[in-house]
C-alpha cells in the first residue's frame, strides 16, 4: 500500500472493513510503536505483538520517515499490524500522539521498537483490566536484557516512588483510552513527557493497578541517553507540579552535572564485559553513589 506525498502507509486494517479480531466479551487492546531508523530490532518487537496469547489485539506503528529498511520491514509484516504509517514528525512524543489518535481500542500499551514483550503481556493486562474496573492506568514488572537479548535484571514497577521519578517501566504501562484524550503527551518535553503524564494522572485521582509480574523485556545498549536533559526536565516537572520548593529545585540543579554522570556512568556500565556481565562491582558503587545522591537531594 502506498500514501500522500512524504507519507506511507499500510497494515491489514487499511482496507474498507477490514480491522482487529473483536470479541465483545474482551477488552480491545491498541499497541502503539514508535520508530525511527529501527531496523536492527523492530521485527522482533513486531513479533513480539503478533505472538501473544491474547487475540483481541490492534497494532498500530508510527515511523517518522525511516532511512534504512524499517519501512521494508513494516511492509513484510503487514499482516500482523492493523495500521502503520510513516512520515516525518515532531520526535516521539508526537508520535506516540498520533498512534493514540488512530487507536480504536480500550486500553492502550506502548512498546519501544528495540523492546518486546512477553508473551502473555496483554493477556495480564486484559485480566487486570477485568478483575479491576475501577483501575485507569495498568503496569508490570521489567526484564532488563543485554544487547544480545539474553536477560540480566528484573526491575519491579513501584507507584510509592513517582513523586521522586519514572518509577513505573514504561514499556509495561497500559491506560485506558479514556484517561487519555487525544494528545496525552506533551511535545514541549522532549524526554520526560511520559513521566509527565503518569503524574498528571495520578494527581487527577486515577487508579493505578500494579500487576505483579514481568511484562516487557528492555535492551540495553541502544543509543545513548542525555542524562542532563531528561533531569533537567524531570526537575521542572517537579517543580511545575509542587513536588519540590524553589530552594530544592536550585539545589537539584546545583547537583545535576553530577546527577547525569552517575547515570551516564550506569548506563555504561551495564552490558559491558571487562569485569564480568554486568560489571558488578562498579555497577554497585555507582548505585550506592546515586543512593547518596538521592538522599542529599530528599533532604533539601
Amino acid at each position: 500500500m502506498g500514501g500522500t506525498g512524504d507519507r506511507l502507509e499500510g497494515g491489514y486494517g487499511a482496507g474498507e472493513g477490514a480491522g482487529p479480531p473483536c470479541d465483545p466479551d474482551l477488552p480491545l487492546v491498541s499497541i502503539i510503536t514508535v520508530s525511527l531508523n529501527s531496523e536492527e530490532h523492530i521485527e522482533q518487537t513486531i513479533e513480539s505483538v503478533g505472538g501473544q496469547s491474547y487475540d483481541n489485539i490492534e497494532y498500530i506503528v508510527v515511523d517518522g520517515g525511516s532511512e534504512d529498511s524499517t519501512v521494508d520491514i513494516l511492509r513484510k509484516h503487514q499482516d500482523r499490524i492493523t495500521c502503520w504509517i510513516s512520515e516525518p514528525d515532531n520526535g516521539t512524543y508526537d508520535a506516540m500522539n498520533k498512534g493514540i489518535a488512530l487507536c480504536r481500542g480500550e486500553i492502550i500499551g506502548m512498546i519501544n521498537s528495540d523492546d518486546w514483550y512477553l508473551p502473555t503481556a496483554v493477556e495480564e493486562i486484559a485480566k487486570a483490566a477485568t478483575d479491576h474496573a475501577e483501575a485507569d492506568v495498568f503496569f508490570g514488572d521489567l526484564l532488563v536484557c543485554y544487547e544480545d537479548g539474553s536477560y540480566m535484571e528484573s526491575l519491579k514497577g513501584s507507584l510509592a516512588g513517582l513523586t521522586r521519578d519514572m518509577t513505573l517501566n514504561h514499556p509495561t504501562v497500559f491506560v485506558k483510552r479514556s484517561s487519555l484524550g487525544d494528545k496525552a503527551f506533551r511535545t514541549d518535553l522532549r524526554l520526560a513527557s511520559d513521566y509527565e503524564l503518569m503524574l498528571r494522572l495520578h494527581s487527577s485521582g486515577a487508579v493505578f493497578h500494579h500487576v505483579g509480574k514481568p511484562i516487557a523485556c528492555y535492551r540495553t545498549g541502544g543509543k545513548s541517553f542525555d542524562h542532563r536533559l531528561r533531569y533537567r526536565e524531570l526537575y521542572a516537572v517537579r517543580r511545575e507540579y509542587k513536588l519540590i520548593s524553589r530552594k530544592g529545585y536550585r539545589m537539584r540543579m546545583m547537583f545535576l552535572p553530577l546527577t547525569a554522570l552517575t547515570a551516564g556512568c550506569e548506563e555504561y556500565v551495564i552490558g559491558r564485559t571487562f569485569f564480568g556481565r554486568p560489571s558488578k562491582v562498579i555497577l554497585r558503587v555507582d548505585r550506592k553513589l546515586k543512593s547518596w545522591l538521592k538522599v542529599i537531594l530528599r533532604l533539601s
